[in-house]
């Protein structure tokens, strides 16, 4: 049997809060992060936002992929600038 502790932090999320300050919300999550020892894991839950509705034009689709697509590498790239191993899983 493990010890396991579990701590919930949460920061803003959606789409426009964060892409709009987004280096501040990196920041806030990797201060964050670096609270724990490197030896405890710390898992980071992300959302991606899909507009896969009919009403959402196909360009304007990519245009979201896109930006998804920068934020995340922005994020990760910060997280390893900071030292932080990083283990990722996603799924498409």
């Amino acid at each position: 049997m493990s010890n396991v502790s579990l701590t919930i932090e949460k920061g803003s999320s959606g789409r426009k809060p964060v892409s709009e300050d987004f280096p501040e919300h990196a920041a806030w999550a990797i201060e964050k992060i670096k609270q724990y020892p490197s030896t405890d894991p710390v898992l980071a839950l992300t959302f991606k936002d899909r507009p896969e509705t009919e009403e959402v034009e196909e360009s304007e689709r990519r245009q979201y992929r896109k930006q998804e697509t920068r934020m995340q590498a922005g994020l990760t790239r910060a997280m390893q600038d900071a030292g932080l191993r990083i283990l990722s899983a996603s799924s498409s």
